[in-house]
């Protein structure tokens, strides 16, 4: 796991330690220069358009993943951000190759298959009228999508303290 606290160092041995840097997304320099909130919040009541309300933030502060020779930071709500691996600066978002518009997420929780490499990744958007649209994506090494994932079954499974 990697510590994103600015205040909090994040320490590699006894004999190392690295201060852990905020993701500076494009959002949070603008909310910075502007000396205050511009978006509204993912999970919280939305602002009039004209205050800026029709578009969340892309905050990324879910989960960080090294996939297909790429650091993502990564959450529910929008695009992956690109981060650089060895300052852990902010290279912005990435639309992963075309498969992820701006319009679209990623999930902040993809699954990779450790034998052939393979990621398997869901992408969803609420719709109060429509209902919400899902879409599940399998990734090879190279960022292709391998084939169309037909939802047909799901499982579920128990936390362990269950059993």
């Amino acid at each position: 796991m990697l510590s994103v606290s600015p205040r909090f160092p994040l320490t590699m041995s006894p004999l190392a330690t690295l201060p852990s840097p905020c993701m500076t997304s494009q959002g949070f320099q603008r909310e910075k220069r502007a000396g205050k909130a511009l978006y509204p919040g993912q999970f919280s009541n939305p602002r009039p358009f004209w205050d800026g309300g029709l578009k969340p933030k892309n905050v990324a502060n879910t989960n960080v993943v090294f996939w297909a020779g790429r650091l993502l930071a990564l959450w529910e709500g929008g695009q992956p951000t690109k981060l650089d691996p060895l300052s852990l600066g902010t290279a912005g978002p990435t639309d992963l190759l075309g498969t992820v518009p701006p319009d679209k997420s990623f999930t902040a929780h993809p699954r990779l298959d450790a034998a052939t490499g393979k990621i398997v990744a869901f992408s969803y958007k609420p719709n109060p009228i429509t209902g919400t649209a899902l879409r599940i994506m399998e990734y090879d090494q190279e960022i292709k999508l391998t084939k169309p994932i037909a939802e047909h079954s799901v499982s579920v499974t128990l936390p362990s303290f269950n059993q």
